[in-house]
């Protein structure tokens, strides 16, 4: 199977080593994208195999994108974080049935946190209701898609909205997306912080306020009475105008 890994990593050199240790037995090639560490994860990674260094911290979305301007020819993009909760049996496992969707997202067994666990419930309806992707995890981080739909996409997130940002998108240009089951190996470390709940509500309200005309009936009338009234409870627009970070 033709694919290649997308690893974005931030200050995790006490952990990227067996990952991409891993990673390089299977003999898919891959590349580390290290988002601005201030420790020692680019030396580390560099051992291993290639390297982009952000001289900044960007977030997780800007360091995806810049995986994905140096993807080579392939036929599949994996995304792995580099924070070890994700196992690369699980991606293995995926490959076999990749072929029956355009996009896999990793469903995990248990959920680390009751904010996690809040924002995949929410976060899952929302995404139902919008696109009818049927995923009870949808920002597991563990993602499988089809190069040549992930390069048509428009990717403009630059934090942990990126996941919801590929969702939608994969929406607009009518990918089938599916979920499969994987383990799930927490870490006591999280770069998730409490106002990343808001920018990716703020990321959700912005896209469907901008692709209303793909509804119609009640959906567009409740869509559009939902995410304005969250758009301003949420103060949305500002936002909007500095960006979508970490």
């Amino acid at each position: 199977m033709d694919v290649f890994f997308i690893i974005p990593a931030y200050n995790e050199a006490e952990r990227i080593a067996p990952i991409l240790e891993t990673v390089k037995k299977t003999n898919y090639p891959f590349i580390v994208i290290d988002d601005g560490s201030t420790d020692s994860t680019a030396d580390t990674a560099r051992r291993y195999g290639k390297v982009i260094v952000h001289p900044k911290n960007k977030g997780k979305g800007a360091a995806l994108q810049t995986g994905i301007a140096h993807l080579p020819e392939c036929e599949y993009v994996a995304i792995m974080d580099a924070d070890g909760e994700k196992k690369i049996q699980d991606y293995l496992r995926a490959f076999k049935v990749i072929d029956k969707s355009d996009c896999l997202i990793g469903r995990r067994d248990i959920s680390r946190s009751s904010e996690r666990r809040m924002l995949n419930l929410f976060g899952a309806w929302w995404i139902r209701t919008a696109t009818g992707y049927m995923l009870a995890d949808p920002f597991s981080g563990f993602i499988i898609i089809r190069k040549d739909l992930l390069e048509r996409l428009r990717i403009t997130a630059n934090g942990f909205e990126i996941e919801l940002n590929l969702l939608l998108e994969c929406f607009a240009h009518g990918a089938n997306v599916k979920e499969v089951l994987i383990s799930h190996h927490p870490t006591k470390k999280t770069h998730l912080k409490r106002n990343d709940y808001r920018n990716i509500t703020c990321f959700f309200d912005d896209w469907i306020l901008q692709h209303l005309d793909m509804y119609q009936g009640w959906k567009r009338y409740f869509l559009s009475l939902s995410v304005s009234l969250g758009h301003k409870l949420c103060d949305c627009r500002r936002f909007s105008q500095t960006g979508r970070s970490r």
